[in-house]
């Protein structure tokens, strides 16, 4: 071998090595994006029923992981929620969510989530009395208010650096725990 091809060995040695170095970048900013997940999800246990609606920033595969891939957090998440009865056109509650993860912080108007941290906004749940009488509570940030049996709106504007989404889901209250639902989407 001549000293030219030597140089071509070497050339090629650390042409790969500069390529596997900048892989992870790559990988890192193809699939490590923030990513939010809006979930309403329906509890039972033998008390009721709980409507949630839970935001979260789920996790890169194993794969990924293995890799050293991470999901970047969302930052400067602000949220804005109201929960409208649809049969009076009543705002029951409109609250902006500003310190569901730094409780020690003064009122703030953003929040950061990071994978996989989830932040639960609204609860609504349905308990049995003693007397066999379901009463049904819409728990936020701020407090708990009872409703009333009828149809409701669920109303979340979300907004951040890499999100600006809103998002309206309905659900009923009845007087039964399994009329406590939240409405399929068709999407």
């Amino acid at each position: 071998m001549e000293w030219w091809d030597w140089i071509g060995v070497g050339g090629f040695a650390i042409g790969v090595v500069a390529f596997l170095m900048a892989v992870q970048p790559f990988v890192q900013y193809c699939f490590g994006q923030p990513k939010l997940k809006v979930l309403f999800n329906v509890m039972e246990n033998e008390d009721g029923r709980i409507l949630h609606c839970e935001l979260f920033n789920p996790q890169v595969s194993r794969v990924l992981r293995k890799m050293g891939i991470r999901r970047d957090p969302i930052q400067g998440l602000s949220v804005s929620a109201s929960i409208v009865d649809l049969r009076t056109h009543k705002t029951m509650v409109r609250e902006d969510f500003a310190t569901l993860l730094d409780p020690e912080a003064e009122k703030r108007s953003v929040m950061d989530i990071t994978a996989p941290e989830a932040v639960v906004l609204i609860w609504v749940a349905m308990v049995r009395k003693s007397d066999e009488k379901a009463l049904t509570a819409l728990r936020m940030d701020e407090g708990q208010i009872e409703l009333p049996p009828s149809e409701y709106l669920c109303h979340l504007i979300i907004k951040s650096a890499s999100v600006d989404e809103e998002l309206c889901r309905k659900f009923m209250v009845g007087t039964q725990p399994h009329e406590l639902y939240w409405e399929r989407t068709s999407s």
